[in-house]
């Protein structure tokens, strides 16, 4: 298999993170390669959390790199239930959900019910993040 030297991926790693604004959502499915897979949390006040290049630890120096958060990312708290979370997604607009604006996915530690009233959190190192092969 071929692919980029680790100094090289986790540089490029370094660089997607250190984007002005990456916003964090929820997935009941994988989203997959394009962004389309998946249904994300939606109603009850929810909203995709706004994070800043200080929100993300430098990428490590393993085959793949991994980024992690290092800080909390905490979303709104539910008014209705968002339902299961499985995926957490990165993209770069707030609520345009198109290839275009997507960067990927993370598959979470545990599934997330997220009930009414509910306020979900990462604690930092939580939400992990590689860079991979796409097959599509």
């Amino acid at each position: 298999m071929s692919g980029l030297g680790k100094v090289r991926a986790g540089s490029m790693m370094n660089t997607l993170f250190d984007t002005a604004h990456i916003y964090v959502s929820l997935h009941n499915g994988d989203p997959g390669t394009a962004g389309s897979g998946g249904t994300e949390a939606s109603g009850g006040s929810y909203a995709a959390v706004d994070t800043v290049p200080a929100d993300w630890n430098s990428a490590t120096n393993a085959t793949p790199p991994v980024v992690t958060n290092a800080n909390t990312i905490t979303f709104p708290t539910a008014t209705a239930s968002w339902g299961t979370a499985t995926f957490a997604g990165l993209w770069t607009h707030a609520t345009t959900r198109d290839e275009a604006n997507y960067i990927g996915s993370c598959l979470l530690s545990q599934s997330y019910t997220i009930p009414n009233a509910a306020q979900t959190s990462f604690p930092a190192g939580t939400l992990t993040f590689t860079l991979s092969r796409t097959t599509d």
